[in-house]
């Protein structure tokens, strides 16, 4: 990145990043990149898509080459697996590299990278993104709910208190799981000696089963409506109905368009 300013000039990098479309997934460098601190992989990983876009045009064109083969490099070397001809491409794309880094620093560690990955696999399995991860969900959620004195005694108490929770929510499930099932093999044994049974019980037996199922702890991804949010705004007052419209529906179909989408 460093290489990258100094080509175009902090403000030239800045500007051309902050006009960047926002694209969902992507963090979007609103107010530019050379003053980001405490940069995580995953914004490295941001802006390596945007890069060269960015450069292009104003940067001299050995360093545009030069940093393009950088990043097929870069990602080359992060595959899950890696073979024989793999190698090739990523011992090609390092030799470019090297054939236009006149006005740029020489990086001699990425030399041992391709023996490295014949002597002990891909690269990849460094990684700190799940270090990173866990920093998140371990330190810093844990860390966002406390009084902001003497952390360490209450992230404990919270990770505690997190894990006796799932732990509860889920021997809870599988004991009412459990009593369901065993209640209703008894319910089709006794069935099965009267010689009856009925479609209907069993239907709404096995809906009960899938929403105690439902119950297990974990993250759940909310579901909105959009077919009835549309419906009843069918039905309101236009002078009441948010505008301009962005809620539609058709005979199968709803579509909801967001003003601000998430990054």
């Amino acid at each position: 990145m460093k290489w990258c300013i100094n080509a175009v000039g902090e403000a030239g990098i800045n500007f051309r990043f902050s006009v960047l479309q926002p694209t969902v997934g992507f963090h979007h460098f609103k107010g530019g990149v050379a003053k980001l601190k405490q940069v995580t992989g995953r914004v490295h990983h941001d802006v390596q898509h945007y890069i060269i876009g960015v450069i292009a045009g104003a940067a001299p064109p050995k360093i545009i080459t030069a940093i393009h083969a950088l990043m097929d490099f870069q990602y080359r070397v992060q595959a899950y697996r890696i073979d024989d001809d793999d190698l090739r491409i990523i011992s090609s794309a390092l030799d470019e590299f090297h054939m236009h880094k006149q006005l740029i620093l020489d990086h001699e560690l990425m030399q041992s990278i391709i023996p490295s990955v014949k002597h002990v696999g891909v690269t990849i399995q460094w990684t700190a993104d799940v270090t990173e991860h866990a920093h998140v969900s371990e330190i810093k959620t844990p860390a966002s709910a406390s009084n902001n004195n003497n952390y360490n005694p209450q992230i404990c108490w919270y990770l505690d208190h997190a894990e006796k929770c799932r732990t509860f929510e889920l021997t809870t499930s599988l004991y009412e799981l459990k009593t369901h099932s065993h209640g209703r093999a008894e319910e089709k044994s006794l069935e099965v000696e009267d010689g009856s049974s009925d479609d209907g019980d069993s239907e709404i037996s096995d809906h009960k089963e899938v929403n105690l199922v439902s119950k297990m702890p974990g993250p759940a991804w909310p579901v909105t409506n959009y077919f009835a949010i549309s419906a009843h705004l069918r039905t309101q007052d236009p002078d009441s109905i948010p505008f301009p419209l962005h809620s539609f529906i058709t005979d199968g179909m709803a579509i909801n368009l967001s003003y601000d989408p998430p990054l």
